[in-house]
């Protein structure tokens, strides 16, 4: 299968905050749902034509990378044969496995299994998995999460409030790495349209503390050619999950392996800025499903979180939950 791969190299920290956790908790992980509703604005601001209903292009979340190696989520159970050939002592180490490097990924959704001598764990964080050795990836750091502390300003005096200190995290990526996504799009024009609002996106800066700075990044593009089973009943998405009633009732869950989060919190857009959206649950990346739809067919809706209400709310707000769907052999 064919996609461009968009790889962000960060100029600046990035803090992608956790919903109801403070701010020095952040996920490691941009989503696709943030990541599309992030370009949607990029869209708005720049006068192009977007169509909530029937999404113009389709985007996996984004995952780490460092140099050429990309590292895809891990699909659920792919090493599960590995309990019964790992030596005890390895277990929990497989449990706490979440990426594995392309080639790998490459090689499990394909229905192989390499053997645990074939494999090799990232030094610096256990939960990356390589399929060959690599001292140049073992010898740096893809991403640091560093902590600095702030102060509770008082809204009155614009002084800050004794005593009320919190800690604000962020990640920064190593001069080599940073976060890559796949794309797929309607057509020629809206990949030129999809690259516009992506550099505009890039100069506004992703996630918390744009006014000062933070999440600015550059990108290049490319197109990726990833080797898939040719026939397959099974998918596993990179994106964030949200199916439609009718794929669940055509046994969408069948042999399926799963993870839940939910998505919540406020509007951006500042014709609804401040606006709770209707909180959703949806499956994570790296799940795995028998395949319910045609093929050619993206597998899963885009919810409206929040609804229009007249004047008061000029438009629907949307929550994306379209499958990136990847053929897998289990």
């Amino acid at each position: 299968m064919r996609f461009m791969l968009y790889r962000l190299q960060f100029k600046a920290p990035l803090h992608i905050g956790l919903e109801g956790i403070g701010a020095e908790k952040i996920d490691l992980t941009v989503h696709s749902d943030t990541l599309w509703g992030a370009l949607a604005n990029a869209y708005l601001a720049l006068g192009l034509p977007f169509d909530f209903e029937q999404p113009q292009f389709f985007v996996s979340s984004a995952f780490p990378y460092f140099g050429e190696h990309l590292f895809f989520p891990l699909p659920m159970g792919a090493l599960d044969y590995l309990f019964e050939e790992a030596e005890e002592q390895y277990l929990k180490a497989i449990k706490k496995i979440e990426f594995v490097e392309k080639s790998l990924f490459e090689k499990l959704i394909g229905g192989q299994k390499p053997s645990w001598q074939s494999l090799y764990f990232y030094k610096r964080n256990k939960a990356y998995l390589l399929g060959k050795a690599c001292d140049e990836l073992n010898e740096t750091m893809i991403f640091q999460v560093q902590e600095t502390p702030r102060v509770t300003l008082d809204r009155y005096t614009d002084s800050a409030v004794e005593g009320q200190i919190f800690y604000f995290a962020q990640m920064v990526f190593a001069p080599q790495a940073g976060l890559f996504f796949l794309a797929r799009f309607n057509g020629e024009d809206e990949q030129n349209r999809f690259e516009a609002a992506l550099r505009f996106l890039g100069d506004e800066g992703l996630g918390a503390d744009r006014t000062v700075g933070k999440g600015l990044f550059d990108f290049d593009a490319r197109k990726l050619e990833l080797e898939t089973p040719q026939t397959a009943d099974m998918f596993t998405t990179l994106a964030l999950y949200h199916p439609h009633k009718d794929e669940i009732k055509n046994g969408l869950l069948r042999n399926a392996r799963y993870g839940l989060i939910t998505r919540k919190g406020f509007a951006f857009n500042p014709a609804v800025r401040g606006k709770r959206r209707k909180f959703v649950r949806m499956f994570t990346e790296g799940s795995v499903f028998t395949r319910v739809t045609e093929n050619g067919q993206s597998p899963g809706d885009v919810p409206t979180v929040i609804p229009a209400q007249g004047d008061f709310i000029p438009f629907s707000v949307k929550r994306y939950g379209i499958a990136f769907d990847v053929p897998v052999v289990i």
